[in-house]
């Protein structure tokens, strides 16, 4: 009887140590994806070699390789491992929203509607379901404008160029890459930047704030990712308002 108990104590031991394990490493997911949408990009990068090796099948590591990647075709490799191999895990409902913000704002919008469908049925009560019904609508509604406006265009601009014209070129090599972020508030001190900053990290939005002047005065700018064309900002813009709730401007960094 004595070794019966024994055995059951050890296998509850297991158990809350396993839990216990469980646990921490959630947490510590949490606050690498805090960090990064706080623009720490390079520290949270700097610690993921270390969690590969010791959790190399644990779905939250997989999760933040993909969002740590440069590359949004790259990092939604990771986010349909994460969804095939650990469809059950607690981080399977966000690579799933994160693949959705993905094919909305490169416009794949029949892959944007296979995954919505899909983050519906399996994810009902997951709290950015209203957000990504909304980008989904917003990417197809866009993709119909810019057909319409692709058509118009060329259309009207069937007609031989004038050859005397100079034609402008631009050498891509030497050209300075340019960024662009969303700026959702603009604020007198510090403080007050920080505090709504502090918001928007919560929901996992990769936040930042800029100093500007305006009038001559010193201000404070919320502003929200890290976009690699105005036209990436632009689309993303559609996106962010339903979340912040606030309509974003397009912010040259």
């Amino acid at each position: 009887m004595n070794i019966f108990l024994t055995i059951v104590a050890i296998i509850a031991l297991n158990f809350t140590l396993a839990g216990n394990t469980l646990f921490a490493q959630t947490n510590k997911i949490n606050s690498y994806l805090k960090l990064v949408a706080q623009g720490k990009i390079d520290e949270v990068k700097s610690k993921l070699p270390e969690l590969i090796a010791n959790f190399p099948n644990e779905p939250g590591v997989v999760l933040l390789q993909g969002v740590l990647q440069d590359d949004g075709s790259k990092a939604v490799t990771y986010y349909q491992k994460v969804l095939d191999k650990y469809p059950n895990s607690e981080w399977a409902d966000h690579a799933a929203w994160r693949m959705i913000q993905y094919y909305a704002i490169v416009g794949d919008t029949s892959a944007a509607a296979n995954a919505l469908t899909t983050f519906r049925n399996k994810y009902p009560s997951f709290e950015f379901l209203a957000p990504a019904t909304d980008a989904v609508r917003m990417a197809t509604s866009n993709a119909k404008y810019n057909n319409s406006a692709s058509y118009t265009k060329q259309k009207n601009s069937r007609h031989v160029p004038n050859s005397d014209m100079p034609v402008k070129t631009v050498d891509s090599a030497v050209a300075t890459k340019q960024y662009y972020g969303l700026q959702v508030g603009i604020y007198s001190t510090l403080e007050a930047a920080e505090s709504e900053k502090e918001r928007f990290i919560n929901s996992k939005l990769r936040t930042e704030i800029k100093e500007k002047l305006v009038q001559g005065e010193k201000k404070y700018a919320v502003v929200i990712g890290n976009y690699s064309s105005e036209k990436a900002a632009q689309e993303a813009k559609k996106i962010v308002e339903k979340q912040c709730k606030c309509t974003p401007l397009i912010y040259k960094k």
